[in-house]
Formats: structure tokens, sequence, C-alpha cells
């Protein structure tokens, strides 16, 4: 994820429908960003993720944790 916080909600808009989770309150501060998530009927979640180059690690106010790598080009 690179770019502005208005350039990051747009990309997770776009991959996470408005439809399915209502994105907010996204703050980009170098290799964190941090938004809030409502999807469906669930309340709010508040998600931070960090980058590291070709990985990332996440966690979320219910205590859920992400991890990814790059496993490949972007196409």
């Amino acid at each position: 994820m690179n770019g502005d916080a208005k350039s990051v909600q747009g990309y997770l808009e776009k991959t996470i429908p408005p439809e399915i989770c209502k994105i907010s309150g996204v703050k980009v501060d170098g290799n964190k960003i941090i938004y809030s998530a409502a999807c469906g009927a669930q309340p709010a979640k508040v998600i931070t993720t960090l980058y590291h180059g070709a990985s990332s690690e996440g966690t979320d106010s219910t205590g859920s944790k992400t991890d990814g790598k790059l496993i490949g080009a972007c196409k």
C-alpha cells in the first residue's frame, strides 16, 4: 500500500465494496495504515497494518491477527 489516506481509502473501497463493509477513518503514518471497517450488522473494527517491504502484519480491535508475504510479481 502506497499513497496518502485518500488513495488508500479508494483502494480499500475498490477491494472491499461499500455494500460489504463501510471503510472510514483511514490514516497513513509511514509504513502503518489504520482504518475502521463496519461490515454487515457487526460493530466496526479498527484495523492496523504494518508493512515491511514484501511482508505485512496486522491486528484488529477484536484481537484477530494477519500476516502476509509477497510471493510473486504484482499483476
